[in-house]
């Protein structure tokens, strides 16, 4: 506890000395180290759209390559997660096909002319090695395309941590054209996690060199000198040999924490639908068309997650590489034809598991979010499956409790249970002065708190003809009262417009977390009648939606009404607390999804409980 009194004393000293803004630093180097080379490209330009796109590998002509970079402009896209498309190529150099007084080749020459007047970004993959000679070619790859607006990064995966030979990289890519305010360089970081479980730190030697600075002679790391440069690491899920999953439900759930490993990096240099060695499925055949959309859009939905984006492995496989299995697990072109990726997905789908389809839940997601920050994290409609006996993660160890341990809480799918995530469009919110964001609605009004804000109704009468379609679809496929809406925030005041506004009548329950009733949706006695219950889960310290000045009046509304509003509400938990929404949302699952013959003895005793207290 002194301790922890002492750390608070120091993050005061900081925030004095150097502004609220100060991000702070912590007692791991490498975390602060990590930290400042992610805030310092922002010092050289505004280009931080993340990258959505795929690697190109020239292995034809100039007229494919041409064909090529168009196809992938023209891919299909939604405009919520993909305001613009895929935005981006990342196209690959071959030595093979340069030469000392060529150092781009006719194909990439002809791909970057096209990209450039489609104004599609592009990273360039340069295997330069350290030394003289691949200096001279970064450096004369750099001067060609220092005029190209398209530009705008310059990949190095071929770059080894040795800070000599990577200083004159750097400097080849810089002096030759491609300065900071203009181009990243992006490198492949080594694994940072420790796997031997010897550094107490967590770190693995090779990634804590990466971010290391010599203070006794002051020397900068030369990461840090160049201030514009950006790491990447692969998304990998390991085979079963590797201590990867056994099973196809096992895959899925890895495949939605597939990007975790580049949380600290940024950006995800590649991915693709690969499914890893002794990976067992039911059907004799592999699997099914509809098990490999749900594994590419959770695929997607974690490599969305990372900050700076993603690149997929490959447009087209080229002849010439490895690996084995269908075309469509390598290439982004085939797997969009073979209907494994969609981009232009408006719904993101857990499918059910077991035998049966026996529920299904809508969950609208809030403000500036999509439903595929959901598909990265299933747990959040998940039920607690065991605990287990696992020890601490080395990052949480000290020199003095290395072997300690820790309760871990596991989770697994409600069998038969169907979770829908749709993705709001992009829309202008005037209020942010015509900002394209991800919401339900537009906001005319930005009260900042203090009371709800204004919003032209007629656009969320179309997202209620929307979500009232899903709901018809799922009504019919489990029946009323096996169907679930639900929200966050945003989604949470548009779920609940869209669930009394319903003409299909009642549901099996309404969850609402962080969020409200809106001033204007109508309760209508039909729907009271229809016996809906109204679960609420709401934060005591939520400022941006407080629940004493207008938050918890509007819920007054319903049980006024006589409807069955049951309320949860949290001292010190604020606005948009992932955890507690993802505890809330499974506490709602757990209370809905109870056999019947439960429920009623839950019934009985509350009824009981209530009797003595009387």
């Amino acid at each position: 506890d002194d301790d922890e009194a002492e750390g608070d004393d120091d993050d005061e000293d900081e925030e004095e000395k150097f502004g609220a803004d100060y991000m702070g630093s912590s007692d791991d180097a490498v975390e602060d180290h990590i930290a400042i080379l992610s805030a310092l490209p922002s010092l050289f330009w505004d280009d931080l759209v993340p990258w959505q796109g795929t690697r190109l590998h020239l292995f034809e002509d100039a007229a494919a390559a041409v064909a090529a970079v168009e196809a992938i402009s023209r891919v299909p896209t939604f405009s919520g997660p993909f305001p613009r498309g895929l935005n981006a190529i990342r196209l690959v150099l071959r030595e093979a096909l340069c030469t000392p007084k060529d150092p781009l080749g006719d194909m990439a020459r002809a791909a970057l002319s096209r990209a450039e007047a489609i104004g599609l970004r592009v990273m360039l993959e340069v295997p330069a090695k350290e030394g003289a000679k691949g200096e001279e070619w970064l450096r004369k790859v750099a001067q060609e395309t220092a005029d190209l607006k398209c530009v705008r990064a310059v990949a190095l995966p071929q770059a080894v941590v040795d800070f000599d030979g990577l200083k004159g990289l750097l400097a080849a890519v810089r002096t030759g054209g491609l300065t900071q305010g203009r181009c990243q360089i992006v490198l492949l970081a080594p694994c940072p996690e420790d796997e031997t479980g010897e550094d107490y730190d967590g770190w693995s030697a090779e990634f804590r060199a990466m971010h290391s600075t010599d203070v006794a002679s002051a020397s900068q790391n030369v990461l840090l000198q160049d201030g514009n440069v950006l790491l990447e690491r692969p998304a990998y899920i390991p085979s079963k040999e590797e201590g990867g999953p056994e099973d196809a439900q096992g895959l899925l759930d890895a495949a939605s924490h597939v990007g975790d490993s580049a949380q600290d990096m940024g950006l995800v240099g590649s991915w693709n639908l690969v499914v890893p060695k002794g990976v067992k499925f039911k059907s004799k055949d592999g699997p099914s068309l509809d098990w490999y959309r749900e594994f590419g859009q959770r695929l997607l939905g974690s490599v969305q997650s990372a900050e700076s984006g993603w690149f997929f492995d490959a447009w087209e496989r080229p002849p010439d590489a490895g690996g084995e299995g269908p075309a469509a697990q390598f290439g982004l072109k085939a797997a969009l034809e073979a209907g494994w990726l969609d981009f232009a997905a408006k719904d993101q789908v857990l499918a059910p598991t077991g035998a049966k389809h026996t529920h299904s839940l809508i969950y609208l997601h809030g403000f500036m979010c999509d439903g595929y920050s959901y598909l990265c994290e299933p747990e959040y409609f998940y039920k607690m499956k065991k605990r287990v006996k696992k020890k601490k993660s080395s990052k949480s160890k000290t020199k003095d409790d290395d072997a300690a341990e820790d309760e871990e809480e596991d989770y697994e799918p409600h069998p038969g249970l169907k979770v829908v995530c749709p993705s709001a469009p992009c829309r202008k919110i005037t209020c942010q002065n015509g900002r394209e964001q991800p919401s339900w609605h537009d906001y005319l009004t930005d009260l900042d708190g203090e009371g709800e804000d204004d919003l032209p109704r007629e656009e969320l009468e179309e997202v209620a003809k929307r979500i009232h379609e899903l709901l018809d679809r799922e009504v019919a496929a489990v029946g009323a009262k096996n169907v679930f809406l639900g929200g966050a925030s945003q989604g949470c005041a548009v779920a609940l417009h869209c669930a009394l506004t319903y003409p299909g009548g009642g549901l099996g329950g309404l969850l609402g977390t962080m969020g409200h009733l809106l001033s204007f949706t109508e309760i209508q006695p039909v729907w009271v009648e229809s016996k809906t219950p109204v679960f609420v889960y709401h934060g005591l310290a939520d400022t941006t939606m407080p629940w004493e000045k207008w938050v918890g009046p509007s819920y007054q509304r319903l049980k006024d009404a006589g409807v069955d509003v049951r309320i949860t509400t949290e001292e010190g938990v604020d606005h948009a607390d992932g955890n507690r929404e993802q505890a809330w949302t499974r506490s709602f699952l757990t209370e809905v999804l109870r056999p019947a013959s439960v429920k009623t003895v839950g019934k009985k005793a509350d009824a009981k409980k209530g009797a003595k207290k009387k």
